[in-house]
């Protein structure tokens, strides 16, 4: 998907006018964004099947676009596939140097809050988290196959290289019957316009047109698509009795930052059947607000927190083989809204001698 002019993605926070006057503008968009714009995109192509379908038919077995799952969301720069930049890499502060530093230092249980075993931790000051930063998929196969301490930083937001520009809109709502402008309606969203930055989706059960045009985000907005060959299978590296899983995309778990899967109380859980595993460890960022406005029940969507993407967590196997993670390498792990693509996850090997 290219977009076509500015773009626009709301956050989490309520926004109306004459209530709030700014909207904050975020970049990537959640999941359940393009979702959405997939779904619209087959009935605006296939507009008779859309008119003969109740109101209660959708989202049923008569709605062929309920069909359709999201199996990976990913950013294009300069015709290379990026990923978020994963969570246990730090950049030097001050630094000119974009590559940035694998920390995997494990301390004792009883330093923080967490209930895991031990944290990852660096007690130099010089090194922050890396923000809006991203990995080429050269560069996160290597991470994942744990080959080397230091890896290159992507920026959305560069001085150098911009693949983002901010350009705020402002306007004010009008009276539907007269077309005037009503008192205390101005308002400002943030709009964004991207720079030689694609967003690739891949997904099955749903057919669209092999390129054509698709509204995605707020504003009514319009980006191109089209169908393209990218070499995106990720190979589960040889694990042996530790991993790491990474989340490419938001996940929503029953327990907020703990994946389903896992029991609460003792920290062990089944991965998947057959691979019993214990969560030693985790580095999970601000959780992120996922609404949303359901059209079929015109009212908000309930609010939910999701783990953002990026954020890993580090297990040891109990019992079984590591090869069984084969079939849900880059699949979703999320326990919500796994058909919108949250929660898409890598499986890597785990390091726990580095530290800086």
């Amino acid at each position: 998907m290219k977009a076509l002019d500015t773009i626009f993605f709301r956050d989490g926070k309520p926004f109306s006018m004459g209530e709030e006057n700014w909207s904050d503008g975020i970049f990537p968009p959640y999941p359940s964004v393009f979702y959405g714009a997939l779904r619209g995109g087959y009935f605006s192509e296939n507009i008779e099947l859309f008119r003969s379908l109740r109101p209660k038919d959708f989202n049923t077995s008569l709605d062929p676009s309920a069909k359709l799952k999201i199996t990976e969301i990913s950013l294009m720069m300069d015709d290379r596939i990026v990923f978020p930049f994963p969570a246990d890499c730090l950049l030097e502060k001050g630094s000119d140097d974009l590559e940035a530093h694998k920390i995997s230092r494990f301390q004792a249980k009883g330093l923080s809050s967490s209930p895991c075993d031990y944290i990852l931790k660096t007690d130099n000051k010089n090194y922050e988290e890396v923000k809006e930063g991203y990995i080429t998929q050269i560069e996160f196969e290597s991470y994942l196959n744990n080959k080397g301490n230091r890896f290159c930083v992507n920026y959305l937001y560069n001085e150098s290289v911009m693949r983002i520009f901010n350009e705020p809109k402002i306007g004010i709502a009008r009276n539907p019957v007269t077309r005037i402008a009503e008192d205390s309606m101005l308002y400002r969203v943030d709009m964004k316009r991207l720079d030689k930055l694609d967003m690739v989706i891949d997904f099955s059960g749903l057919e669209l047109e092999r390129s054509g045009l698709l509204k995605l985000g707020g504003e009514g907005k319009a980006v191109s698509y089209k169908v393209i060959e990218a070499n995106q299978i990720i190979k589960l590296p040889e694990i042996e009795k530790e991993f790491i899983m990474y989340l490419a995309t938001p996940a929503i778990f029953n327990n907020g930052w703990l994946p389903g899967f896992i029991d609460p109380e003792s920290l062990t859980g089944e991965i998947v059947m057959g691979l019993k595993v214990k969560l030693r460890s985790a580095i999970v960022n601000r959780p992120l607000l996922i609404g949303g406005f359901d059209i079929q029940l015109k009212k908000p969507k309930t609010m939910m927190q999701a783990v953002p993407s990026g954020s890993l967590y580090y297990f040891e196997i109990l019992e079984g083989a590591a090869n069984l993670l084969e079939s849900i390498q880059g699949k979703s792990v999320s326990d919500f809204k796994t058909e919108e693509g949250f929660g898409i996850a890598y499986f890597g090997k785990s390091n726990m001698e580095i530290d800086i």
